[in-house]
């Protein structure tokens, strides 16, 4: 082996036999070929040559069955026996051994044999060739004779033939056997798929197979051998395994396999083949296949290596066949080509970071994400990639510096695959992302950039940017009754307004709203508004508790409705609600209290607890009264977030027995009346009912009690929507139906019914 000089490096192929020549390596010397592993090939006969081994007379083997038993096929003068081959090779049948006994213990006269075609597997046609041998044992052992023949019959590779034996003289019946496979008499055992065992009872007229009932078929001892006497007869077949070729490709650089090609000849029945096998070991396993990847196909002179291409060593294997046995193939040169390159390199880099390592959910994070290429190779179509926290949403811009190309913009998640990275460029993205305001936990971002061509160093293929996240909210509460002087027995309630606007982060409260003993037979409703949500929609009691979500931009209002029962040692009232954040933080802790305090009186100059607009008044009145009102719609639709009182029944002696409010809830209307109790100055107070204003449509039902009971009682109702039956036992007689007048504009109006 020679040093070889190549573009790329200095190769040495210590490994290799053969002749360098360039990057190609060829065997063509008697030392090269004997260097590999051989099986049935003659280096010597014709050295420089590979070629198949020989025998000079006799012949070479062909064909045989040398599983036998203690059984045979008998034969005589006039019962002959036969086994039927296929041969191998094309030739002269110059020799045949054959398995015969003799258990009549006298010598049998010569045992002729000769060679016939076959149909169907049996004997037919005059003989080929004729010959004749002695048994020489008459003990009936078993024993292998050879059979010469003088003039040999030329037989054809893959034809089938028959040995045909039978004694030349009278012999007994049962004297002579020929060997055979079968288990017993009536147990046969097919061993040889070339051929099979027949019998003739007409001196070789007719032919029958040996069968032993069910059982299969059986074979005869036989060996055939092909080659002229005195002459030179080849083996059938013979293959070379090369020693490895060591592409010896330097630190970082690997080998590309190019091609094989070989000089031989290949006479007629002859085949020069070769396969080939790679590893990055020269002792490591070596599976030969051909250019389809498997062993059932073969390279032609000439043709591509490529799918060896980057490992280090290869072998070929020639084989070498014939099917006539005085011919050969002959390999005289083996060439495998390759070459050496350096593939391209690039230590791409990522980093990821958002400047801070505490967000809030509702606010914006800014990402800077930057893919470089430290070299020394440039890059095309790189894939920077990063997929947001599902709590995000991005909108993001790149651009390039030193030469670095990149989408210009995009949305969502980061995929990338057109980033060119030159040495010593590189891409900025900056990601804008918002934050959902119900994110909690942690943001957790994972940037990767991807290369198409190898990379020394991977770890640094990844950055992750780790953000705490803290709720920060803005909630306040505020808290009016819409009136600053309250008589014992007022009703009165409270609008409770809890906000978080500009959070940003969502909410989650608690507000907690204990009336003070001046206050009783609290109760109250939810509304929520713009995506806020009330722990409850209503509650009775004198402690209101609720834990509604809110979201940023959002706000819940409670109604909170209670009776004055009596002054504080001050002579008011004062009613304090507050909220308690479950998680996070909020931007002013001062706003989640808030208060109301009211002057308890017993007469003022112009006092109107409710702040109710001017009245109008319907009369008529008595025991009973049904009335139908017609509600004004401009009216309706301004209709206020706290109590108004629209109407309210008098007695003659100008005693409130009624009163009928509407308050908005969201976008809804909900009704509630206020009946006197007895000769006080309390209220029973109804639930708030959403009702179906559409039609614009009130009834009202008045029945006073009789001198006898409780049995009055107050119905109202729209189109409908009923509320609730509400007793009473005022035993004056309604006088007047009071209608609130707001610019102006009564609010009831009483139609027909």
């Amino acid at each position: 082996m020679t040093q070889v000089v190549s573009t790329f490096s200095a190769l040495l192929l210590a490994l290799s036999s053969g002749i360098a020549s360039g990057n190609c390596v060829t065997d063509t010397t008697q030392a090269d070929f004997q260097a590999g592993v051989a099986s049935n090939l003659d280096f010597a006969k014709s050295p420089g040559n590979a070629v198949l081994t020989s025998t000079v007379g006799g012949g070479v083997l062909d064909q045989q069955n040398t599983t036998i038993t203690l059984n045979g096929e008998k034969f005589n003068n006039t019962q002959w026996a036969a086994q039927s081959f296929t041969a191998r090779n094309s030739g002269p049948l110059s020799r045949v051994d054959v398995n015969v006994f003799d258990v009549c213990g006298v010598p049998p006269p010569p045992i002729t044999m000769s060679i016939r075609a076959t149909s169907n597997g049996l004997p037919t046609g005059p003989d080929l060739a004729t010959t004749s041998f002695a048994v020489t044992t008459y003990t009936g052992a078993q024993k292998w004779y050879t059979a010469n023949f003088t003039t040999p019959a030329n037989i054809s590779s893959g034809t089938q033939y028959a040995i045909v034996l039978r004694a030349s003289g009278t012999v007994g019946t049962s004297c002579l056997g020929f060997s055979n496979s079968a288990n017993s008499s009536v147990s046969g055992n097919d061993v040889y798929s070339g051929g099979v065992l027949s019998f003739s009872t007409s001196s070789g007229s007719s032919w029958a197979v040996q069968t032993y009932g069910t059982s299969p078929t059986s074979d005869a001892g036989f060996k055939t051998f092909i080659g002229a006497a005195g002459g030179t007869s080849y083996s059938s077949a013979g293959d070379l395994i090369s020693t490895p070729k060591d592409g010896a490709p330097p630190a970082g650089s690997v080998v590309t396999w190019s091609n094989i090609s070989w000089i031989g000849s290949t006479p007629t029945s002859t085949q020069l083949r070769f396969q080939a096998a790679a590893s990055n070991s020269a002792t490591g396993v070596f599976s030969f296949v051909g250019p389809d990847g498997t062993a059932a196909t073969y390279f032609t002179s000439g043709a591509s290596l490529d799918r060896f291409s980057g490992n280090r060593f290869l072998k070929y294997r020639a084989f070498l066949t014939t099917d006539n046995v005085a011919s050969t193939p002959t390999l005289s040169e083996a060439t495998v080509c390759y070459s050496i390159s350096t593939p391209p390199s690039a230590d791409l880099s990522i980093t990821n970071t958002d400047g801070v390592t505490t967000a809030a959910p509702g606010n914006t994070v800014t990402y800077s994400i930057k893919a470089s290429n430290a070299g020394p190779s440039p890059v095309t179509n790189a894939t920077v990639s990063d997929n947001f926290p599902a709590s995000l949403t991005c909108n993001w811009t790149c651009s390039g510096a030193n030469g670095g190309t990149c989408k210009a913009s995009g949305s969502g998640d980061i995929s990338d695959a057109t980033v060119d990275l030159a040495s010593g460029a590189s891409v900025t993205y900056s990601a804008t992302c918002a934050i959902s305001a119900s994110a909690t936990g942690s943001l957790s971002n994972t940037a990767t950039v991807t290369s198409p061509v190898a990379d020394p160093n991977t770890a640094n293929n990844t950055a992750i940017d780790l953000d705490s996240l803290s709720v920060t909210t803005n909630v306040a509460v505020t808290m009016s009754d819409s009136v600053e002087l309250v008589r014992i027995g007022d009703v009165i309630t409270y609008l409770v307004e809890v906000t978080n606007i500009n959070g940003p982060s969502n909410a989650s409260a608690t507000v907690t709203d204990t009336l003070p003993s001046q206050l009783n037979n609290g109760s109250w409703v939810c509304t929520a508004i713009n995506g806020a949500s009330c722990g409850a929609a209503s509650g009775n009691g004198n402690k209101l508790t609720d834990s509604p979500t809110l979201p940023n931009g959002s706000k819940v209002d409670y109604l909170y409705t209670a009776t004055v029962v009596a002054a504080d040692s001050s002579g008011g009232v004062s009613n304090t609600v507050s909220v308690r954040m479950n998680s996070g933080g909020n931007q002013a802790q001062a706003n989640l209290t808030a208060s109301d305090s009211d002057t308890v009186v017993l007469f003022a100059s112009g006092f109107d607890s409710g702040s109710a607009p001017a009245a109008r008044a319907v009369t008529g009145g008595g025991g009973s009264m049904t009335l139908q009102f017609g509600i004004d719609a401009g009216l309706l639709q301004q209709a206020p977030t706290t109590p108004v009182t629209v109407a309210s029944g008098q007695s003659a002696s100008g005693r409130t027995l009624f009163s009928l409010q509407l308050v908005r809830l969201g976008s809804d209307i909900a009704m509630r009346t206020l009946t006197t109790i007895d000769d006080t100055a309390f209220s029973d107070v109804s639930a708030w009912t959403i009702v179906n204003l559409q039609q614009h449509r009130i009834s009202l039902d008045w029945r006073s009690a009789s001198a006898h009971g409780d049995d009055g009682f107050l119905r109202v109702g729209t189109a409908n929507t009923s509320l609730p039956l509400v007793a009473n036992n005022a035993r004056e007689n309604l006088a007047q139906v009071q209608v609130a007048v707001s610019n102006e504009i009564p609010w009831l109006v009483a139609v027909q019914p």
